[in-house]
């Protein structure tokens, strides 16, 4: 990978990662919010739909963790790629058969690794976007409740 490459992608891979930190942080602070708003309410059916905001924003946040963790194995798969055409992998050393043996299994497990990072990335925004409908859902229906509806 040549030099200018190598810094677009880091520079991708940066950009990658603070989205995901921001939705995050977006997920943990909705549902820091949707409890204060709660403080004080006594039970009733609406706080089902409160429930489900809270639950979509959680998944959306495990769904960010997960992200992380697949985005390091990637890296690290990228960095074991490099070790090997480097001659510098323990298990293959500069036996190139050995290398190219290796450099195949990876390349066969990437696209599957892709599609796992793809999917909990979707849905870390779907389910922010799922709790946020029905947390004004509840809210809407809350102001109903109290203006006697």
């Amino acid at each position: 990978m040549g030099e200018k490459n190598f810094e677009l992608w880091k520079l991708e891979w940066d950009a990658q990662s603070r989205y995901v930190y921001f939705l995050m942080a977006a997920a943990g602070a909705c549902i820091a919010f949707a409890i204060q708003r709660t403080i004080g309410n006594s039970l009733h059916w609406q706080l089902l739909i409160w429930g489900g905001a809270v639950l979509c924003w959680s998944v959306s946040f495990v769904a960010g963790c997960a992200n992380r963790i697949l985005n390091r194995r990637a890296l690290n798969t990228v960095f074991q790629q490099w070790r090997i055409r480097a001659g510098e992998d323990p298990v293959s050393g500069t036996d190139e058969t050995l290398q190219q043996e290796q450099l195949r299994k990876i390349k066969a497990e990437l696209p599957g690794r892709a599609r796992w990072l793809e999917r909990w990335s979707d849905w870390q925004q779907y389910t922010l976007a799922a709790g946020a409908i029905l947390f004004v859902l509840w809210h809407v229906l809350e102001m109903v409740t109290l203006n006697g509806g």
